[in-house]
């Protein structure tokens, strides 16, 4: 699938609710409508469908990917009204999932590190 299609596809689930999206954060505005963002499913059964995928996080190999979804989904519930939210990450590969911007104020970094049962680290 090309860039346009790929772009027209999401705007449809954007504007359906079923996804959304999560800009880096940068100081330097112009960069973050630049760069790439994030794309995350308001309805994990939708995304979890698609891929064929119901194992619990414990057996799956994206778990870390579902229990980042699911921490964007709940803080988007909780802080979207009044806030802004991005993510973190260098060129050398440290990141911070998520990047609150809470009544206009600092921002605050929350990471969505779960350990699972089971799983090595």
């Amino acid at each position: 699938m090309d860039y346009r299609n790929l772009k027209k596809h999401l705007n449809i689930l954007y504007e359906t609710l079923v996804c959304g999206e999560l800009r880096p954060y940068f100081k330097n505005k112009q960069k973050e409508l630049t760069k790439n963002p994030k794309i995350f499913f308001q309805d994990m059964s939708f995304r979890n469908n698609l891929i064929e995928s119901f194992q619990t996080p414990a057996k799956r190999p994206d778990a870390g990917a579902v229990i980042e979804n699911t921490c964007y989904v709940q803080l988007h519930m909780r802080f979207n009204s009044f806030s802004k939210m991005n993510f973190w990450r260098t060129k050398a590969g440290a990141k911070v999932d998520f990047v609150l911007h809470v009544g206009g104020g600092e921002a605050s970094p929350w990471r969505s590190n779960i350990p699972c049962p089971g799983k090595k680290h």
